[in-house]
């Protein structure tokens, strides 16, 4: 059964591939384990146990530079092969979310959605990093989303 968006996101385009989705209105799932390992380790550096993980605190934990960690030069050099081909190719899979705002979490692709945060904040004049390729799954299969996660682990 296909759902249509509702009026309210009607700042979604639809283009060949799936839809081009305000960045704005995707949520990170904190229980994908690269988020969930993001979470932990600042909660250890902060000494705080953080219960939410706003997109500001996922971005400075993937972007520290300060780390002795090579996830934040890896995250830097990934960011730099998109802003050179001002696009990803491969889209990342959303949901809307179960609050009913008319907002996303995110299935796939988290660090893509954090590298256009970032590039966003690097370069606020630059419209490519407003909006990102998605594929919008309105029933995703659970089973398939924990198949998923767990090969990120």
């Amino acid at each position: 059964m296909k759902k249509k968006l509702s009026q309210t996101t009607s700042n979604i385009e639809k283009v060949d591939n799936g839809h081009l989705v305000p960045i704005d209105l995707i949520e990170y799932d904190e229980s994908n384990p690269r988020i969930n390992q993001y979470l932990l380790a600042t909660q250890v550096r902060s000494g705080k146990k953080l219960h939410r993980f706003t997109k500001d605190e996922f971005l400075q934990a993937l972007a520290d530079t300060t780390s002795a960690d090579t996830r934040a030069r890896t995250f830097k050099s990934f960011a730099e092969s998109i802003r050179c081909a001002k696009k990803i190719y491969n889209p990342i899979g959303i949901m809307p979310s179960k609050e009913g705002k008319n907002t996303f979490r995110c299935l796939r692709g988290n660090t893509r959605l954090a590298v256009y945060h970032y590039l966003r904040t690097e370069y606020p004049s630059d419209s490519h990093w407003e909006k990102i390729p998605c594929h919008i799954e309105f029933q995703p299969d659970e089973l398939e989303i924990t198949k998923r996660w767990n090969c990120c682990k």
